[in-house]
């Protein structure tokens, strides 16, 4: 049984203040679903094989879940330090970038730090999300098999 892969282009990721280009990052398209108000965000959100968890909340993210009810209080161990985070679960799809249903992901735990300097620029996705699809990362393109 053959496979369709769906590609995502990788973001660029910009360049630092001493002007190394940093590499391009790859991404994919989810939206998260709230039907206690009857609403979704849509977003982009970097893939860091590096997080163990499944999603990092960014400014969007924490404006979207206003005046939902964490379910759970977790920590997560940092580089440098321990974040403390309040724990949501959302019915989450990935999605193209057209907006087409590629998988249902089902209510997946998105991580918001308590103190908000701690909030990433972009909603980032981790392992435990990664591990359920089969992936291509290639430095151009992020594809998944559907």
């Amino acid at each position: 049984m053959s496979s369709t892969w769906t590609s995502y282009k990788y973001r660029e990721d910009g360049i630092l203040p001493d002007g190394k280009k940093l590499p391009n990052i790859p991404i994919f398209n989810l939206v998260f679903i709230r039907n206690d108000v009857k609403k979704a965000l849509i977003a982009t959100a970097f893939i860091d094989t590096g997080f163990d968890e499944t999603v990092y909340a960014n400014d969007d993210m924490l404006n979207f879940l206003e005046g939902l009810e964490p379910e759970a209080k977790e920590s997560l161990k940092g580089v440098e330090k321990e974040v403390e985070c309040e724990v949501y679960k959302i019915k989450t799809n990935l999605i193209t970038e057209g907006l087409k249903l590629i998988k249902g992901l089902g209510r997946v735990k998105v991580f918001v730090p308590e103190d908000p300097a701690n909030l990433s620029d972009d909603i980032v996705i981790g392992r435990e999300i990664l591990n359920l699809l089969t992936l291509r990362l290639d430095g151009r393109y992020a594809e998944i098999s559907v």
